[in-house]
């Protein structure tokens, strides 16, 4: 039974259809938002290792899928980043799949996410374009909150930091991942966007990182600086806040383009 195209037993907020713990791989789940049923170019967003911090990705998803973009927000296992490149690659192939059905523009792919999510999303990303096994090819890649090169990361003198390389980013014994994020960049590497805080000086630390690795590939990419005293590593979860407001109309215009085919360069906006 559908009500105004959306499927009875969905959860609707505002418009936004959410399916809510959809299983796939060894346990794993994600959420699904989108408006209507039309086709839509798809968000994959990698969040917490919680299942329940998926959550928190409400708001934003929904902003995102009232643009035009279905948005799939799924947790990763947080053991290793091997893990969650692996189970990235899982959803990919659960994804190509059961989005068949789906009505998803399976062509037209971006993978996203924050924190240790974003390190996932990168990671996984940038090596599905140089993997033919890889089940979906992402055409512009998200993250929001700062990308982190964790062997960088580890240089850094802050307690977070420390935190984040035991538990989020998941380091071996070795002390470091072998592969970091800047060197998997080429020149045919996918548009990039990533937004970070002023205010956060472990993101801004990271994303410098970021930024050398794309000027050396000339990757275009587009930069958003929050310029706010009070903004830290979650202002993009609060989309109805101005800084909120803010970064999620600039992630939509840096797709859009994308989409167009137009996007070329750098930009900044602060």
């Amino acid at each position: 039974m559908k009500i105004f195209g959306i499927k009875f037993g969905e959860a609707v907020e505002q418009g936004v259809s959410q399916r809510l713990n959809l299983k796939y791989g060894d346990g794993h789940s994600f959420d699904v938002y989108r408006m209507g049923e039309e086709r839509a170019p798809v968000v994959v967003h990698f969040s917490g290792a919680k299942p329940e911090e998926r959550s928190k990705y409400a708001p934003m998803a929904s902003r995102l899928a009232k643009s035009g973009f279905a948005v799939m927000v799924t947790s990763l296992p947080g053991q290793s980043g091997e893990d969650n490149v692996g189970t990235a690659k899982a959803f990919a192939e659960h994804l190509k799949f059961w989005g068949a059905g789906e009505k998803l523009e399976l062509n037209s792919v971006f993978f996203s996410g924050d924190l240790a999510g974003a390190w996932t999303a990168f990671t996984a990303g940038l090596k599905a374009c140089a993997d033919e096994s890889f089940f979906l090819k992402p055409i512009g890649l998200l993250g929001f909150s700062g990308v982190y090169e964790p062997m960088e990361l580890a240089k850094l003198d802050f307690r977070a930091a420390r935190k984040m390389i035991k538990t989020g980013f998941g380091v071996g014994k070795e002390g470091t991942l072998p592969e970091g994020v800047a060197r998997l960049f080429t020149e045919n590497s996918p548009p990039v966007f990533f937004a970070h805080s002023d205010a956060d000086n472990l993101s801004f630390a990271g994303t410098a990182q970021l930024k050398s690795a794309i000027r050396r590939t000339g990757v275009p990419c587009s930069e958003y600086r929050a310029a706010f005293s009070v903004v830290r590593r979650d202002f993009y979860l609060k989309p109805d806040s101005a800084a909120g407001a803010s970064v999620n109309a600039a992630a939509v215009r840096f797709m859009s383009k994308v989409l167009k085919g137009d996007f070329k360069g750098e930009y900044t906006e602060i």
